[in-house]
């Protein structure tokens, strides 16, 4: 729901929990950008933004309220050129329109 198109295990860590050998935590997000929007060689046009509900997702709604907080941080942040932070403007609807899709019960 942020466009983040350069997900691998490699942007997945584990750390240690506590002292017990071999019991370990998922490390908090990191390295969590929008690349659907890096710049490329030979696109012409602005990439589609389209994200889709995850089926298995249990907490929707939060990962819903945390994708519409980072769109508009980054569209009200005037360290981003004015052409982004409208793109990101839209993006924020596009996201608070999943939020009426359908759904099946208990999901």
């Amino acid at each position: 729901m942020i466009g983040n198109t350069d997900q691998h295990f490699g942007n997945i860590s584990l750390i240690p929990a506590g002292v017990r050998h071999g019991r370990f935590t998922l490390a908090p997000a990191y390295d969590m950008l929008p690349m659907l929007y890096r710049p490329k060689e030979g696109r012409s046009t602005k990439p589609e933004f389209a994200p889709r509900r995850t089926p298995a997702a249990r907490e929707w709604s939060s990962a819903l309220d945390a994708a519409v907080r980072f769109w508009d941080r980054v569209a009200s942040d005037g360290r981003i050129s004015e052409e982004f932070r409208s793109t990101c403007s839209g993006n924020i609807d596009i996201v608070q329109a999943l939020r009426g899709e359908p759904r099946l019960i208990g999901s």
